[in-house]
């Protein structure tokens, strides 16, 4: 096996500090030849993949890895250390950054909307017993629909642009189908929402003042909210190729709900990220975000669900799941062209970050991403048992009506 060690430094000097409850030095392994990437080479190839980027967080450090090809009509590597981007596991960062804010005191979770942004109309007709709040936009419960499709394909999206103009051409206000707080529906428009909070309160540019705030004292110097591309003016040589399912390469174009995907990371940084995640929230000396807020990430609190006794969903940026025997909070994400993936173990320190440069619909993702799952070591999760009820569930047999519906304009198909 060929193993490089080294000890992560980079120009930031004293800003670097990483976690593993308290924040200190990572210690980061490459890895070429081993019986993991032999397995995901296996994997990506079987199931129609392009190339993978990995990393992998435990107590002893951070191990990344590399499978398949970075750009396929060049016919070269995908390496360790190249450059990815995630799609909506954006929205994990976009949320660290909200708990920065509500940790400096600057945001409250709990205050309505209208509080930052009270040029944006909102429809809300439970307004006066359930306004719509920031927490509600982190835990994609405020009843917002989802994107239209000009919103995230077009050919005109102007990465330089106004946030508000993602709105529509009205660029007015949006409207609240249920009440706030009860359901889960996931909204790119509510992650939209939240970078123009993120403005309005810092007076700068979202990706400016995230980059600066949170990524710099993270050490994810290789990370950006700007918009990065393999062509053009935004253009890096160090971002892998991203690839249509029949895996034609095609650069990444702007989307006018940027705060909702756009991000450009490596695995060595979103090892870094995942550290601080599971961490006290403390960075050399500093309280960054508050341990509290830390630790209600994945951890839903308003819903129907939640008061009916079922404790898993998603809030503030993560979603509690049980997958492959483990528990874990996690985030997905997709940009056509690539797809990501975060899992973090905080009650065992451990995590695993990837990004594969192509998305088909028909893979088989739970193979290639238990493989990393199980290469952390995790304990399993010990089975639940189940509880009678005492209901016939032959009662509840038939056909039901999603409420609310994520993509109402599509209704009609």
């Amino acid at each position: 096996m060929l193993r490089i060690f080294r000890v992560a430094r980079v120009a930031v000097g004293t800003l670097l500090a990483l976690c593993v409850v308290s924040m200190t030095a990572r210690r980061v392994h490459s890895q070429s030849a081993d019986s993991l990437t032999a397995s995901m080479a296996r994997a990506i190839s079987d199931e129609g993949l392009v190339g993978v980027t990995w990393s992998l967080v435990t107590p002893d450090g951070v191990t990344l890895g590399a499978a398949g090809i970075r750009d396929r009509a060049r016919n070269t590597p995908m390496q360790p250390h190249d450059r990815v981007q995630v799609g909506s596991v954006a929205k994990t960062l976009i949320a660290t950054g909200v708990l920065l804010l509500v940790t400096e005191g600057r945001v409250a979770l709990d205050a309505p909307v209208t509080r930052y942004l009270p040029d944006v109309r909102i429809d809300n007709r439970w307004e006066q017993e359930a306004p719509l709040l920031v927490r509600h936009l982190l835990d994609h419960t405020g009843g917002l629909a989802d994107v239209h499709l000009w919103q995230v394909f077009t050919v005109r999206g102007d990465p330089e642009s106004l946030l508000r103009a993602a709105l529509g051409q009205r660029g007015s206000g949006v409207q609240i189908r249920h009440r706030p707080g009860d359901r889960f529906s996931y909204s790119n428009v509510g992650y939209l929402l939240l970078g123009m909070l993120i403005e309005r309160v810092t007076g700068e540019r979202y990706e400016t003042w995230l980059d600066r705030e949170l990524l710099l004292p993270l050490g994810m110097t290789r990370s950006t909210f700007a918009f990065v591309s393999q062509e053009g003016a935004a253009a890096d040589p160090t971002l892998a190729m991203g690839h249509f399912e029949d895996g034609t390469p095609s650069a990444t174009f702007a989307i006018p709900v940027r705060p909702a995907s756009q991000f450009t990371t490596t695995g060595e940084d979103m090892a870094a990220f995942a550290q601080f995640l599971m961490s006290d929230g403390m960075v050399n000396g500093r309280r960054l975000v508050n341990s509290a807020l830390l630790r209600g990430m994945g951890v839903p609190t308003t819903t129907e669900a939640v008061r009916a006794g079922l404790p898993s969903g998603y809030a503030l940026g993560l979603l509690h799941r049980e997958r492959w025997g483990i528990t874990g909070m996690c985030h997905f994400g997709n940009i056509g062209t690539f797809r990501a993936i975060l899992c973090i173990y905080p009650e065992h320190q451990r995590a695993f970050f990837a990004s594969y440069n192509t998305d088909p619909e028909e893979a088989n993702w739970n193979r290639v991403d238990s493989l990393l799952a199980s290469a952390l070591g995790v304990p399993p999760t010990g089975a639940i048992p189940a509880a009678s009820t005492g209901v016939d569930p032959s009662a509840w047999n038939g056909w039901y009506l999603a409420r609310p519906n994520r993509f109402p304009q599509f209704a009609y198909l």
